[in-house]
C-alpha cells in the first residue's frame, strides 16, 4: 500500500527489500485518492525505480482530492465511478459522464501513453515476481478495494506447504 500523497515511505522500501528477497509476488494498491497527492505517472515511475521491476496499472485515476471522480478500469473495460447512484459506467460513457471536465482529457491522454510506452500486461510476469500489478482507490471510503481484492484472488497463487527448520512441511489447509 503507497500512499498518494508521501509517495513510497521508508518502511515500505524495506519491505520492498524483503519481498524481492524472499520471491513474494507484490500487488501494489496505490492508497487515498479520495485526498490530493502526487501524480498517477509519478508514482509508477517512483515505484518502479524502488523495487527495480516493471509494473503496469490496472486502473487509472479519474482526478483526486475534491476533483476524485473514480477509476478507469483497464482490465474489467469499464468505469468504477466514485460519486453518484452509479457504481459502474462503460468506458464509452465516460466522454458523456467527463467530457467536459479538463483532467479527464489528461486522464485519457496518461492511458494512451500507457498503452504505446507502458509495460505490456504479462500474467506469466507477476507470478514470476517480475512485474508488480498497480491499482489505485481509497481504502478509507472502500473504494477500488473490491476490485483490488477480485483481482489479487484471480491472480495469486493458491498458498502451498511451508518447510519448517525440521523439514516437516506444514500444510497451508
Amino acid at each position: 500500500v503507497v500512499d498518494s500523497a508521501k509517495g513510497i515511505e521508508a518502511q515500505t522500501k524495506k519491505l520492498f527489500e524483503v519481498v524481492k528477497h524472499r520471491g513474494i509476488l507484490v500487488f501494489t494498491f496505490m492508497n487515498k485518492l479520495d485526498r490530493d497527492g502526487r501524480e498517477p505517472l509519478d508514482l509508477l515511475q517512483e515505484l518502479e525505480e524502488v523495487i527495480g521491476f516493471a509494473s503496469y496499472p490496472l486502473n487509472w485515476s479519474i482526478g483526486m482530492g475534491k476533483a476524485f471522480e473514480g477509476l478507469y478500469d483497464f482490465y474489467n473495460q469499464r468505469l468504477e465511478l466514485y460519486k453518484g447512484d452509479e457504481r459502474f459506467a462503460s468506458l464509452e460513457e465516460g466522454d458523456k459522464l467527463f467530457g467536459s471536465n479538463p483532467f479527464y482529457a489528461q486522464v485519457k491522454d496518461d492511458i494512451e501513453l500507457l498503452q504505446e510506452a507502458g509495460n505490456e500486461f504479462s500474467e506469466e510476469a507477476i507470478l514470476a515476481g517480475e512485474l508488480t500489478p498497480v491499482f489505485f482507490g481509497s481504502a478509507l471510503t472502500n473504494f477500488g478495494v473490491q476490485t483490488f481484492l477480485e483481482t489479487f484472488l484471480k491472480f495469486a497463487p493458491e498458498p502451498h506447504g511451508h518447510k519448517k527448520t525440521d523439514g516437516e512441511i506444514v500444510d497451508p489447509y
